[in-house]
């Protein structure tokens, strides 16, 4: 009997050592509302992304809240297992997870400042930034003199409205969500300048990649699920994006005007085959041939469309022509689905009739690393018989060239 108690509570013993062991220790620090603490408990945006994530793969974790410098010192040693978020120069590293939150960086400065000479008037001028913050690492890695570190982003503010320096770097998101910061600059001159869109992942400690080589593939798989990355475009930057447009839609007009009609896919394909679309498609696409794929594809339509996306300089990413029906019968790049009937791009400018405009929020293509939105317009039926034309564009370098202020 005595002998089975031991058994037991080794056993027993056994499992709490094995689960102490399976646990993995994270660290983050406070950047509001990212992350932060309340109440002695460490909440925030990204930290629900984090433990969603873990939570859906059922591994037990422990936050820490450190110095940014301090976390990345105790993953070099192995200590702890990861940190986040952190900012990845590096986005082939695989260390580094794919992206869990997102900011949008803006220059505020107490002087104008035009895209073509940004870094020669900076390096002039008294920059401030948080110690060990993201922006402080892209500030290294740009050159740029920094003449101040500060511990806050509290204390960021009020150096720049006290005119103590010259220029910092704000992240837009969450600028907009704070009436009080406006409240604040406002009583200052203040100029904005978008600098660029900033991911910011989880980096894995050596030894836990060794631990458990697969487990950045399992992380990355879950983030859509505990947090789908988009961003919201603001009215300014809506109207630089259909303004850059519109000389590319004039000539698709323009070549639509000339052009023989375009034949719907119901005029070609059967009821059946139209219920089998997509899977057709897939099929035919991956084999570059077939019935489908020509009709589409190699169409004079789709022609044009590659070569005025190659005129864009990659600022347009991809182009497509849906019938009235949400069938896509025109392309510059081979999609997934061929229906587009049942998407937003869709249903918000089709049945909305001729100068229905619908644009997307910002998302982040992790195989192509662009921050990509989609803006879609209703066809006028006096122009052509299309239903809707929807151009894929790289929000960061169309909007990084035009002033917003």
């Amino acid at each position: 009997m005595k002998s089975s108690i031991f058994l037991v509570m080794m056993l027993i013993s056994y499992s709490i050592i094995a689960s102490e062991q399976d646990e993995l220790v994270f660290a983050t620090y406070n950047s509001p509302p990212y992350q932060y603490v309340d109440s002695n408990i460490i909440k925030g945006t990204t930290v629900s992304t984090v433990q969603c994530i873990f939570h859906k793969l059922n591994q037990k974790t422990t936050l820490s809240f450190y110095p940014l410098k301090r976390a990345l010192r105790e993953l070099s040693k192995n200590n702890i297992d990861g940190v986040f978020p952190v900012h990845a120069n590096d986005k082939t590293n695989r260390k580094h997870s794919s992206p869990i939150s997102i900011e949008k960086w803006y220059w505020l400065t107490n002087f104008p400042l035009e895209e073509r000479n940004t870094l020669d008037v900076l390096s002039n001028k008294t920059i401030a930034v948080v110690n060990g913050s993201p922006a402080h690492e892209w500030l290294l890695e740009t050159n740029l003199t920094i003449g101040t570190l500060i511990t806050t982003r509290a204390q960021l503010l009020k150096m720049f409205i006290t005119g103590k320096v010259d220029a910092i770097i704000i992240d837009d998101n969450e600028a907009y969500r704070d009436f009080q910061f406006h409240r604040k600059i406002e009583s200052v001159e203040h100029y904005w300048r978008f600098i660029k869109f900033e991911s910011h992942h989880l980096i894995f400690s050596d030894q836990a990649m060794v631990n458990n080589p697969k487990l950045i593939d399992k992380f990355d798989e879950k983030i859509p699920v505990c947090n789908p990355l988009s961003l919201k475009l603001s009215l300014n930057e809506k109207q630089v994006l259909k303004k850059y447009l519109t000389p590319y839609l004039s000539k698709l007009y323009n070549y639509l005007t000339s052009a023989p009609s375009i034949t719907e896919l119901k005029e070609v394909f059967t009821a059946v085959e139209l219920d089998g679309i997509d899977v057709q498609w897939q099929s035919e696409a991956k084999k570059r041939e077939g019935t489908l794929y020509n009709f589409v594809y190699k169409s004079a339509l789709s022609q044009f469309l590659i070569n005025l996306q190659n005129s864009s300089s990659t600022a347009i990413t991809e182009i497509i022509a849906i019938d009235s029906d949400g069938y896509t019968i025109g392309l510059s790049k081979i999609t997934t689905d061929l229906y587009q009937g049942d998407e937003a791009k869709f249903l918000n400018t089709y049945p909305g009739g001729p100068g229905s405009i619908y644009i997307s929020d910002i998302n982040y293509d992790e195989s192509t690393q662009i921050f990509q939105s989609q803006v879609s317009f209703s066809v006028p039926k006096e122009i052509s018989s299309l239903g809707v034309i929807t151009f894929g564009v790289n929000v960061e370098k169309i909007i990084k060239y035009h002033d917003l202020n």
